[in-house]
């Protein structure tokens, strides 16, 4: 079913948001979808990053008539596109564009099948819960937190407001913790449980385990992406960025803004300063300084100050 909105009404969607934008065309047309640049389809809504963007694309775009387009004041200044929403970050806003008028919205308080609960269980209002998913015992989950399918949360978890849980990930499981007796490896049980703030994005099949005796920490408005470990001990803080194949080890602490690239490993025990960056497959076996990018194995720091351009 084709989604339809006015251009009406992103504008003033945009203007309730305080968004600082501008508009040339005409408002009154009707927007069907939305698709990308390289492959656009008539009357959609579409974007661009930026005029650099644009000269690569600039061929392929004159060969389309682009109904409505998100781009900042420079590509518009070179292009001229009759119907445009001009700002500084056309990312973000054709991002509120998206989420508002059509991205998928999961039902309020709908569960899915083959729901297993455990006892001593809080489950606030206004959350999805996917199929076949396992919440173990004394488990909390905030208001408006989705749980995608096939997810288990097991005992002693806590999980904040407005997080996304994609499917096949595991929080709280028993992490691989051992000690060496007289040659054999000796198992530690873990005990702790785990505990993730508010607005956390965990993508799919990612594992975080819980903590030894305490609790593995997830602060607020962390990205986690797909196939991520997260071990026992863990203490990751706010905003932090952690991309594809991140592996980071047990008691291993991630300091605020933090952008570690995909397939970093984060050694155990060691601390990564706050802003700092990690380059794909960076290996950190030291502790890293406060806003420093560091890549290579073992990662070594190439940039003492990383300027905003390293996060866009």
């Amino acid at each position: 079913m084709i989604r339809t909105v006015s251009v009406e009404k992103i504008l003033e969607l945009l203007e309730n948001r305080e968004i600082d934008f501008r508009f040339e065309g005409n408002n009154e047309i009707e927007i069907e979808g939305v698709s990308p640049l390289d492959e656009y389809k008539k009357n959609t809504l579409t974007w661009i990053k930026n005029k650099n963007v644009y000269q690569e694309k600039k061929q392929i775009v004159k060969q389309k008539d682009i109904m409505l387009i998100v781009l900042d004041y420079n590509t518009q200044e070179m292009a001229k596109f009759e119907n445009a929403i001009i700002c500084n970050n056309p990312k973000h806003v054709f991002s509120i564009i998206l989420e508002a008028f059509f991205e998928e919205k999961l039902l309020q308080n709908q569960r899915g099948g083959n729901l297993i609960i455990g006892e001593n269980v809080q489950i606030s209002e206004s959350i999805f819960i996917g199929n076949n998913c396992v919440i173990g015992n004394n488990v909390k989950i905030g208001r408006g937190t989705r749980i995608s399918h096939n997810v288990v949360i097991n005992d002693n978890v806590e999980i904040g407001e407005g997080c996304y849980i994609h499917s096949g990930v595991i929080v709280g499981d028993e992490g691989a913790g051992y000690s060496l007796v007289d040659g054999k490896y000796l198992h530690v049980p873990q005990v702790g449980g785990v505990k993730i703030g508010n607005h956390v994005d965990i993508y799919a099949n990612t594992c975080i385990d819980r903590g030894t005796l305490g609790d593995t920490k997830i602060g607020d408005g962390c990205v986690i992406c797909s196939l991520c470990h997260i071990g026992h001990n863990a203490e990751i803080g706010n905003n932090v960025m952690i991309l594809n194949g991140t592996i980071i080890c047990g008691s291993a602490k991630i300091r605020n803004n933090v952008y570690l690239a995909p397939g970093s490993i984060i050694r155990n025990q060691v601390t990564v300063g706050e802003d700092c960056v990690t380059g794909m497959g960076a290996v950190i076996t030291k502790n890293a300084k406060e806003a420093t990018i560091y890549a290579g194995y073992a990662a070594r720091p190439i940039e003492k100050k990383i300027s905003q351009i390293c996060r866009k």
